[in-house]
């Protein structure tokens, strides 16, 4: 192929030459082409105009996906600052706040209500310097130190995004986030004395309550009244332009976008298991013989490590006695035989051990001989009589004395704790003699008449060698040392079958993700090649048939499978198996609906960026897109007619605990479950605040979803004083009763100045995240003024 074009390289450069002329002189032709095709594929419509201009679908797609960008990039620096550190770092700048929603529209509102903020920010001459940014980096990987090149690679591993843009970004963010926290003065914040000490009260008091719950769907039915159509048409006028109300508080009957979401997986399971079918038992064998030559951990058989062990050589012999209460040598630091050991024969007439001499009897206790720090504990002279014998053994073989002065210390076990007295460090010459000299000080003249009766064959036990030209036990070079060193011989490996599997699975992994990227890209091609086809057919005003593919046979050819979600909106999709996966920052669900306006039907995109971590792969394109619209009336209807018997049960229930409460309160100092013991429920005790969980309400027992309103008729009551509260979700209307109530405002206050305020000159974290759970309202509030100041106006 080289010689070829070698040949004939005079002709490719005219060739191309002439080419290039033509391309660059025929640029404008082409790029005006480009821009005719691009409006008539794609519509970029404008959802909302203020003092400002307009803002379109790309303008706000544009700015969450830098923002999606951008946060990603702020998680993983903290990660590698954490992986840096060793340990779990605390960064010294808040990170930006994620965009998170449960509708397109909600994520417009909060990537709008940025936008509005960073241009009020502009206004009161606010900027954002790249010093600020650099140091805003480094405050928020907690000064670890990064390089501007670690922070390209840190960004490179989670955005295909370069890092310019990201930072550019950031300083739109840190603008919003300034004029923020402006807006939310005290609360947002750490909060003030007076708003910590009310705060206080809502984390550190705990009450009990028990509760009857009037569950709002058992009273639907009991509704027999029917509404009118007025009324009907009323509701329909009042809630046709607004999206449901989560609470059911306020009508809303306007239909949400919905998607259809048709999709390739490569299951990597399945790709993996394919694999490991198609490995054969031969390749398994060799594979096996090549972890055994290599001595792979993976064909091991485990041993036990036993941790105890004897000084070698010295395995045989039995432990020596212990020491009684009544020998004058006796020493708390001598060594102690093993419990699971049985003592020496005794000899009848004289209770001593039969392969005992009488010097060994009566000898001093090993650490006293060889502990040399404490010579003052040592007893007179004359409490020891025989120690003279002593003097008779050491001449030549002063080794053996020193060893304990009985051969029946030979066995001694390294690992008992009192054992280890004995020293593993050489003998210095000073030591040495200062424990010759003071055995000969405590030798008496009555030794020498035992030392006449003791039995002269008996044969003295090996002893153990300490200091001198033999060499201490643990010394260097001593047998110890070696065997402590010697390296551990494998000798034991597990059979085939038993790692088989384990071996068939480690061959099949990279021949997997290797077929897995390789059927994906080639069925994203394939969708690739219909969608421009369809593209084609529509550009040129749907003549003819229209195009089709086989999407099962490019499935079944790749060894894929083909799924759909269905016809959802983001709520129900973020619920389905594909729609509802992590990508770290959002949802699928809530990605593919954001750029929703942005993808034609059939154009394939697949998991990219963060979806990297994602064990399976995907490409997906979207068959269906309903935008968002009214509906007519007689769509609603049925819709309308169940808001309205809602709130017709709701006012039921609600009426039911009102008169309940009055009964409780009525039969004064009596529980509900004393009133009612078939339907009153202990709560437990709680607070107002769950410190565990942060900037969130506490979860008392049997109360499903508690809200503000609980939580202040609650902590408001009296001992045994009943109140009434809705739910978060108004699905249910509680009877709750105070068992113990909370305490004063003015105790709260006091406890909260001493022991808080005062102490520790500081608020407390608990108080701190309490504050932050309503400084979501005063924002909501404050961008609501805020775009009534910008003169902001949604286009429908």
């Amino acid at each position: 192929m080289l010689a070829w074009f070698r040949r004939h390289a005079l002709i490719l450069m005219v060739f191309l030459g002439s080419a290039a002329m033509v391309i660059f002189g025929l640029g404008s032709v082409f790029d005006s082409f480009a821009r005719s095709v691009g409006q008539k594929s794609y519509e970029n419509p404008v959802l909302a105009s203020w003092k400002g201009g307009s803002l379109t679908q790309d303008d706000v797609s544009g700015l969450y996906q830098r923002h999606a960008e951008s946060h990603r990039f702020l998680v993983a620096l903290v990660g590698a600052a954490e992986k840096k550190a060793g340990d779990t770092v605390r960064p010294l700048a808040p990170i930006i706040v994620p965009i998170q929603a449960q509708s397109t529209e909600q994520q417009n509102n909060q990537v709008i209500d940025r936008i509005l903020l960073a241009q009020a920010a502009k206004d009161q001459g606010m900027v954002v310097s790249d010093g600020m940014i650099r140091d805003y980096i480094t405050m928020v990987s907690s000064d670890a130190g990064f390089s501007d090149q670690d922070l390209y690679k840190i960004n490179r591993e989670v955005n295909q995004t370069s890092l310019d843009i990201v930072k550019e970004h950031l300083k739109f963010e840190l603008l919003a986030m300034q004029m923020s926290r402006l807006t939310q003065v005290g609360m947002s914040l750490i909060p003030n004395p007076t708003e910590a000490m009310s705060l206080y009260a809502r984390t550190a008091e705990k009450i009990e309550c028990e509760v009857i719950p009037f569950a709002v769907s058992d009273y639907v039915s009991k509704v027999t009244a029917k509404p009118s159509d007025s009324e009907l048409r009323e509701l329909y006028s009042e809630g046709k332009a607004k999206f449901a109300d989560p609470r059911g508080e306020e009508p809303g009957f306007k239909i949400p976008q919905k998607i259809n979401v048709q999709y390739f997986v490569a299951d990597e399971a399945t790709f993996i298991q394919n694999e490991m079918n198609a490995i054969t038992d031969e390749e398994v064998q060799a594979e096996y013989d090549r972890l055994v030559a290599k001595k792979d951990i993976m064909v091991i058989v485990p041993k036990e490590i036993d941790n105890s062990f004897v000084l070698p050589g010295l395995e045989t012999d039995p432990p020596p006695a212990l020491p009684t209460e009544t020998d004058p040598a006796n020493d708390s630091d001598a060594p102690a035989p093993p419990s699971d050991v049985d003592a020496p024969p005794m000899d009848e007439s004289s209770e001593t051990p039969a392969n005992e001499t009488a010097a060994e009897k009566t000898a001093p206790a090993k650490a006293e001989t060889v502990e040399t720090e404490k010579p003052e504990t040592e007893k007179p002279e004359t409490e020891k009589p025989e120690a003279k014998k002593l003097e008779k053994n050491q001449g030549d073989d002063t080794k053996k004395g020193d060893a304990g002065e009985s051969g029946d210390q030979s066995s001694l076990v390294v690992n008992s704790t009192r054992s280890q007295r004995v020293s593993f460090q050489e003998e210095t010459k000073e030591q040495s003699g200062q424990v010759k000299q003071e055995t000969a000080e405590t030798a008496a003249a009555p030794a020498e008449t035992a030392a006449a009766t003791a039995p002269a064959a008996t044969p003295a036990a090996p002893a153990l060698q300490l200091g001198g030209a033999a060499q201490e036990v643990g010394g260097i070079g001593s047998d110890l040392e070696a065997e402590l060193n010697k390296p551990e011989e494998i000798t034991e490996f597990k059979p085939l079958k038993d790692v088989a599997e384990n071996i068939r699975r480690s061959l099949a992994l990279p021949k997997a993700g290797e077929k897995m990227g390789k059927a994906i890209n080639e069925a994203q091609l394939e969708v690739g090649d219909y969608f421009a086809v369809l593209q084609d057919w529509e550009d040129e005003g749907k003549k003819g048939d229209e195009p089709t593919v086989d999407f099962e046979a490019i499935a079944k050819d790749y060894k894929l499978s083909l799924r759909q979600t269905g016809l959802m909106t983001m709520a129900e999709m973020s619920k389905d198996p594909f729609g509802g996966l992590n990508l770290g920052f959002s949802t699928i669900s809530e990605y593919i609906f954001f750029f929703s306006n942005k993808r034609k039907l059939f154009e394939p995109q697949p998991l990219n960026g963060a979806a990297a971590s994602l064990p399976n792969s995907y490409v997906y394109w979207l068959t269906e897109n309903e935008e968002p619209r009214e509906p007519t009336f007689d769509e609603s209807v049925e819709q309308i007619k169940e808001f309205w018997f809602n709130q017709k049960a709701f006012e039921m229930a609600q009426k039911e605990a009102e008169a309940l409460k009055a009964k409780v309160n009525a039969a004064k100092e009596s529980k509900l479950s004393e009133l009612y013991t078939d339907k009153a429920l202990p709560t437990g005790q709680f607070s107002w605040f769950d410190s565990q969980r942060g900037n969130s309400l506490s979860m008392p027992g049997n109360v499903d979803s508690p809200s503000d309103e609980f939580m202040e008729t609650a902590f408001s009551l009296a001992p045994l004083e009943a109140g009434v509260a809705v739910d978060a979700s108004r699905e249910t209307v509680y009877v709750v009763q105070s068992i113990n109530g909370p305490r004063q405002m003015n105790e709260v206050g006091q406890d909260f100045l001493e022991n808080q305020f005062m102490k520790f000159q500081m608020v407390p974290y608990d108080v701190q995240r309490a504050a932050s759970y309503y400084s979501g309202s005063e924002q909501q509030k404050a961008n609501e003024s805020l775009r009534e100041n910008q003169g902001f106006e949604m286009k429908n």
